[in-house]
């Protein structure tokens, strides 16, 4: 694999932890950013350190508008990254630019395009709708790592078993990957989530989508309980050694579901609501943290001894060494040598 930093979405923060009227301090493959949400209600990205003495700007700096006022000496940044005033109200120096990422909300989680040459967004990712769904839970690891890694959790079909006990994971028709996304279906039986304990085998379904190395959305359905679950797994480096992993969970309500009513009598929607998505993340954060410290020491080997039963994890080395060049629009799908 490249040592360079790949291109791509990544999750740089949660959504909710955006100050009121300020910014907040972000990294993306060892870029440090100044996050803001505008009066719009956009969210905005930019070089964190101010080209005029140096200030950083996720320390400190405020919102006025669209714009972001750095805290040092009074100067002012559009969405765009020009400066539009000084705080003395002289002339803007020509320099006083910085760099502006694409940013956007996908379930909760802060995603950023970047590119090491800042060529823009090749494509957007895209979350289903939210109606009628929770407010997303996340969860934040920081390990040594790169999100190539990570993100091949996506199509490990053997670690299912071996790491989370998964029984009879399979791959339910073919997996696509076609241009910048991978999309599949897995199924499996597991227990089902009793707040960290094992309770019966249920079956699953699980729909993903992992857009490019830094992003992911995973959709669950759990028929024999009735749930309908959202995962967004979100990685980017911190630098060429670390990685910063962010994950929420949220879940559709459970009011319509026939077999709750009676329960429903008893204990408010809300609440149910509440408990049952409190024990889904638990069950989501523990495969997280069993994945987390093999993630941690684990090599990234050029030529593995890939076996029968893996998945399509040669398949998905061929994908992502795009993400280590410049990225194109049309990006054709990889076929397995």
């Amino acid at each position: 694999m490249s040592e360079t930093f790949p291109w791509g979405w990544f999750g740089v923060g949660f959504t909710r932890d955006i100050p009121a009227r300020a910014a907040m301090a972000a990294t993306v493959n060892g870029r440090e950013l100044a996050v803001y949400r505008a009066a719009s209600g956009s969210i905005v990205a930019l070089d964190a350190h101010c080209p005029h003495l140096g200030a950083h700007m996720g320390h400190g700096g405020t919102v006025e508008g669209d714009e972001l006022r750095c805290q040092f000496h009074g100067f002012c940044f559009d969405p765009s990254g020009q400066c539009t005033r000084t705080g003395y109200g002289k002339r803007v120096p020509p320099k006083a630019v910085v760099r502006a990422y694409p940013a956007t909300d996908i379930g909760g989680v802060i995603a950023v395009w970047f590119d090491p040459e800042g060529r823009p967004p090749v494509w957007t990712p895209t979350f289903p709708d939210t109606d009628g769904w929770s407010d997303p839970r996340g969860g934040l690891w920081t390990f040594a790592g790169r999100p190539q890694e990570v993100a091949e959790n996506s199509v490990d079909l053997g670690h299912l078993s071996v790491v989370h006990g998964y029984t009879d994971a399979r791959v339910h028709g073919e997996v696509h990957f076609d241009g910048a996304t991978i999309r599949g279906e897995l199924r499996f039986s597991r227990p089902a989530p009793l707040f960290g304990r094992r309770g019966p085998l249920i079956e699953s379904q699980a729909r993903f989508t992992q857009h490019g190395l830094g992003l992911a959305v995973v959709e669950t359905v759990t028929p024999a309980l009735g749930l309908d679950s959202r995962f967004v797994v979100a990685t980017t480096a911190l630098d060429a050694d670390t990685v910063a992993l962010r994950t929420t969970a949220s879940m559709r309500s459970l009011r319509h579901h026939r077999a709750l009513r009676s329960i429903g009598a008893l204990l408010p929607t809300r609440l149910l609501d509440a408990v049952t998505l409190r024990s889904m993340q638990m069950s989501f954060e523990a495969d997280v943290a069993q994945d987390v410290p093999i993630w941690s020491h684990k090599r990234a080997l050029g030529r593995p001894a890939l076996a029968e039963g893996d998945g399509p994890l040669g398949k998905y080395r061929a994908w992502a060494q795009r993400f280590y060049a410049a990225p194109r629009t049309g990006l054709p799908i990889v076929h397995e040598a």
